[in-house]
């Protein structure tokens, strides 16, 4: 059994994407798959986007096929196209997975992550089931201008609208009910209003 102290020397290797750290703790014993409270070295690897941690991680088993792995890369300060491109290349997720992850990635604005996640069959039309947002206007809230002109290429719907939620207040959703223009217009995000108005 790995100490408490050695896990912990791993997992912060990993966040600070000290590899040649990580790679001492692993031939130390601390296993590769060695869970974390609610995660795992290997998705904060994706989550912090260190490539070659992650593929170190891999390297020594722990497993690609998590299915929010996806979700944890899309979702990371900087996410990684290489960590990205793996995990779809491996662990083929499924539709639900992609469509969750290039929502992420739409509010980072990466535009590699995205052209990839859309590229492997992401629906740029998916809404959350739970929120209902969908990728384009979460790249219109985030001002990812590069994000939303890469879904609105790929056939994101430019008429799509914030949903109107009869349970929520304007206080509480103050953009409920606009469209993706008015939307990118009331956060004076005028370059995204721009190619959403030439979209149609």
């Amino acid at each position: 059994m790995t100490s408490p102290d050695r896990l912990a020397a791993a997992r912060d290797a990993v966040i600070a994407g000290n590899l040649a750290k990580l790679r001492l703790l692993l031939k130390s014993g601390v296993p590769a798959d060695a869970p974390l409270p609610g995660s795992s070295l290997l998705r904060l690897a994706a989550r912090f986007g260190h490539a070659a941690v992650f593929d170190a991680l891999v390297d020594a088993g722990a497993r690609i096929d998590d299915p929010e792995l996806l979700e944890y890369a899309a979702d990371g300060k900087t996410p990684s196209p290489a960590i990205i491109a793996r995990i779809l290349a491996e662990a083929a997720p499924a539709q639900a997975v992609r469509d969750a992850a290039l929502r992420f990635a739409s509010v980072q604005g990466g535009g590699t992550a995205v052209a990839a996640l859309i590229a492997a069959g992401a629906d740029v039309n998916a809404r959350d089931p739970f929120s209902g947002d969908c990728a384009l206007l979460n790249a219109i809230l985030h001002g990812q201008e590069e994000a939303a002109a890469l879904l609105l290429e790929a056939g994101a719907d430019p008429q799509v609208r914030v949903l109107d939620d009869p349970a929520e207040t304007p206080a509480e959703n103050p953009h409920k009910g606009r469209t993706a223009l008015e939307l990118a217009e009331a956060l004076g995000h005028t370059d995204i209003a721009a190619r959403l108005r030439a979209a149609g």
